[in-house]
């Protein structure tokens, strides 16, 4: 065997090791995660659960429903439609919760969602579509 051909060999064999390597990284390292649209609603609430429950004490808490969009921020309370000035204070719950979501910047702005707040035996009270078209 020539000196031309151990050295051939040897690139040779020197480039299926690297591929091989490489081709093991690829395949046991970390594969990129596919982030949900969803998402972003997950990291708003926390925020929108401090501020609407400092603001409110007939707050309760706060559920996402995705399905069927547009997507809904369900406001549980104790209000009920006997409250003394009842629509007044639905409105500023959805005011400052419409304004924690626009502060927060985390909601796309050609998403459209509802903010409906419910009563303590999770009758609908009020409910308002926010559009970004």
């Amino acid at each position: 065997m020539s000196q031309h051909s151990i050295e051939a060999i040897a690139v040779i064999c020197s480039i299926l090791i690297i591929l091989v390597i490489q081709s093991n990284n690829v395949n046991n390292g970390v594969q990129p995660v596919a982030v949900s649209p969803e998402r972003h609603w997950f990291e708003v609430v926390p925020q929108v659960e401090e501020v609407l429950g400092g603001m409110f004490s007939q707050y309760n808490g706060v559920t996402i429903d995705f399905n069927p969009e547009p997507t809904r921020l369900i406001l549980n309370t104790s209000f009920s439609p006997s409250t003394q000035s009842v629509e007044e204070s639905l409105n500023e719950l959805i005011y400052a919760a419409n304004q924690t979501l626009i502060n927060l910047g985390d909601i796309p702005e050609d998403e459209s969602y509802i903010i409906v707040v419910k009563g303590g035996n999770e009758e609908e009270l009020v409910r308002h579509v926010f559009n970004y078209d």
